[in-house]
């Protein structure tokens, strides 16, 4: 599940495509349509949240490790000419979030949610974590 900081917001388990603005329709080919590529990232991403809350303060920032995992994929595998072969016009790091964003939802913790954007950037990206129990309200 993801709650905005202020608590406010809460998504999850499922995402709700009437709640979700146009730009998903990208996620959701992808989901619909790319079935081998969308198991291979969500493959990735899960093991990536999996990683991240071994830690002791778990932390996602999803701009660093959807780079990350890209610059992985390039290296050893033709994801990035299968997607822009069948998704032309996406792109790669934006479906992607959006594909973590849909795994946190549906995780079992609650992942706290902040976006950031500077003024130069093109999108804003995203941390998640996973506020410690002594926390409250606080974070």
């Amino acid at each position: 599940m993801i709650q905005s900081l202020d608590g406010d917001s809460v998504v999850g388990p499922d995402l709700k495509a009437e709640n979700l603005k146009d730009y998903w329709a990208e996620y959701f080919a992808y989901l619909n349509q790319g079935a081998e590529l969308h198991e291979l990232t969500r493959n990735e991403l899960l093991t990536l949240v999996a990683r991240a809350k071994q830690s002791p303060r778990p932390h996602i920032d999803s701009q660093i490790e959807i780079n990350k995992l890209l610059t992985d994929l390039g290296a050893t595998r033709s994801f990035h000419r299968q997607f822009s072969e069948r998704f032309p016009g996406s792109r790669p790091p934006q479906v992607l979030s959006m594909q973590l964003y849909a795994l946190l939802a549906a995780d079992s913790e609650t992942w706290r949610y902040m976006k950031s954007a500077q003024p130069a950037h093109f999108f804003a990206h995203s941390n998640y974590f996973i506020a410690a129990p002594d926390a409250g309200d606080r974070s």
